[in-house]
């Protein structure tokens, strides 16, 4: 293979408002942000004729880093494929799992209708009863969703304990995340979920406190930057190994 590299073949591209160029690679999902000054030489950069050679400087190792830029004779196909039958493969699982659809939050613009309460012992039960019946496991992963999916934090934390447990034993890699607005994020809920696996956590954070607070307000009104920046200080603080991902709307 050659120190060559060339734009990767899953690129697209758009331009936001202020002129930046936004990159998306839909093999594995990165996306990049290029200031607007700099969008114009980015863009002609990533022609599917352009080439660069080793080593790469300045953006030109951000856009390799980001995987946007790959080493010529690269077969993506086979990684693509690879990436596909990945999923589907028998020792490998991955569960979106909802404790509840209600929400403590109305942010101005969500689009969920909040039809569902809190996941019952019945489905909790089937859960548990479906991860056993997986007789080649060997990696396990489960994205906690919502709704808030830490509004009903004793579900969460009972079927944490359970998946932690059962792989623990079985030597199944395990791995959890979850989607919350931080709110419920507290010292006592995060002391107990990040022991049992759920260490990447997906909070938005919609600017300064005011800007925030004009949009991501509790249902029954009122602000909640304060309290989701005080979760996060403390865990912070804390000894616990953990990810915390920031979104903006």
């Amino acid at each position: 293979m050659s120190n060559t590299f060339v734009p990767t073949r899953y690129l697209s591209y758009s331009y936001a408002d202020n002129g930046s160029l936004i990159l998306f690679n839909s093999l594995t999902g990165a996306i990049g942000a290029v200031p607007a000054e700099q969008a114009s030489m980015v863009r002609e950069s990533l022609r599917r004729s352009a080439k660069h050679a080793s080593p790469l400087q300045g953006i030109l190792k951000d856009l390799r880093s980001g995987g946007f830029l790959i080493l010529e004779g690269t077969d993506e196909r086979s990684l693509a494929q690879k990436h596909f039958l990945n999923r589907y493969r028998d020792e490998y699982l991955h569960l979106i799992l909802l404790s509840t659809e209600q929400c403590n939050f109305r942010c101005t613009y969500c689009y969920e209708s909040f039809l569902r309460e809190r996941m019952s012992n019945g489905i909790r039960n089937g859960i548990k009863r479906y991860v056993t019946s997986q007789r080649d496991l060997k990696q396990f992963v489960v994205s906690w969703f919502g709704g808030e999916p830490l509004l009903a934090a004793d579900v969460v934390i009972d079927l944490s304990r359970f998946f932690h447990q059962y792989c623990a034993e079985r030597g199944i890699q395990y791995r959890a995340t979850a989607t919350t607005n931080g709110f419920f994020l507290t010292p006592e809920v995060a002391e107990k979920i990040i022991p049992l696996g759920v260490r990447e956590f997906q909070i938005t954070l919609d600017g300064i406190q005011e800007e925030h607070d004009k949009r991501r307000v509790l249902q029954a009104g009122g602000g909640t930057f304060n309290v989701i920046m005080q979760n996060l200080r403390y865990l912070k603080g804390t000894d616990h190994t953990f990810v915390i991902i920031i979104r903006h709307n």
